[in-house]
């Protein structure tokens, strides 16, 4: 009895060294390297002052950054997924200001420009606003 349960245990461990993982199914939805480079400063017309929209981390559907209007700035995260033949961008602030909200941004395909609306968190709290974006070079931390 001693011989088969050394026996037993034996090959129990020899065959759980021998078992291989199957590769990882991939995922149909859109892969990171698909996206367009959505990183960069993207500025426009927000209620007759400029904004600027500062996209710093992209990958996969995540997106953060942060966007800059009248002096006030607040960080953004949302995601990207596409649409059509472009992108939709939603971006939402953090929601503890009385002015922040959520952006819903709809790019062409190379992610130069978008049209899109801003809505707050807080009924009342400020007006909606429609608004069209352009890609730039540099950095809005300096407007």
């Amino acid at each position: 009895m001693k011989h088969i349960c050394s026996l037993l245990a034996a090959s129990l461990l020899l065959g759980a060294c021998g078992h291989q993982q199957s590769p990882a199914a991939q995922d149909s939805v859109q892969t990171a390297n698909s996206v367009p480079a959505l990183t960069g400063l993207y500025t426009g017309d927000f209620g007759g002052s400029p904004i600027y929209i500062n996209i710093n981390y992209a990958k996969g559907k995540r997106v953060t950054g942060y966007n800059s209007h009248k002096g006030l700035r607040r960080n953004i995260s949302g995601e990207i997924v596409p649409e059509g033949d472009g992108w939709l961008v939603t971006l939402q602030e953090p929601g503890d200001h009385e002015f922040d909200g959520v952006f819903t941004i709809h790019f062409n395909k190379d992610l130069s420009e978008g049209k899109g609306d801003w809505k707050p968190v807080r009924a009342g709290s400020a007006k909606e606003q429609t608004f069209t974006l352009k890609r730039t070079n540099g950095d809005a931390s300096t407007k």
